[in-house]
């Protein structure tokens, strides 16, 4: 993908080494402008996407492991603990209340605050 580490969109990967002189806003870098960054790959499920608007749109077309996946990462968060077996139970009703409301952000991150396991972990 694009982003860097810290979100940063590039279309080149940064080198110590070899490659061009990198100026950023005028002013010369001590890293050098590396390859181009390759966009393209493939899922774990098999299917391709050559940019980010084609990973999001594969990411959209499954919703609900969509909205798992991050219910698990904000209860991840927020707790400083990551879910485990005793949680999925808890994951799954977050999950199945946020698609009744149409997978919104808001109401999956509303949803995960009000949860049992959120509140007493």
């Amino acid at each position: 993908m694009n982003f860097d580490v810290i979100g940063g969109w590039r279309v080149r990967y940064r080198s110590l080494g070899a490659g061009e002189t990198a100026v950023v806003n005028g002013r010369r870098q001590r890293f050098r402008n590396g390859p181009d960054v390759e966009s393209a790959d493939q899922l774990v499920d098999g299917r391709s996407f050559s940019g980010l608007n084609e990973y999001r749109s594969l990411l959209l077309e499954k919703p609900q492991q969509l909205a798992s996946a991050m219910a698990e990462k904000l209860l991840a968060y927020g707790t400083g603990a990551a879910a485990g077996e005793a949680d999925q139970q808890d994951l799954d009703q977050i999950v199945s209340r946020v698609a009744a409301q149409n997978f919104g952000m808001r109401s999956l991150v509303h949803e995960v605050v009000q949860s049992a396991v959120f509140q007493h972990k």
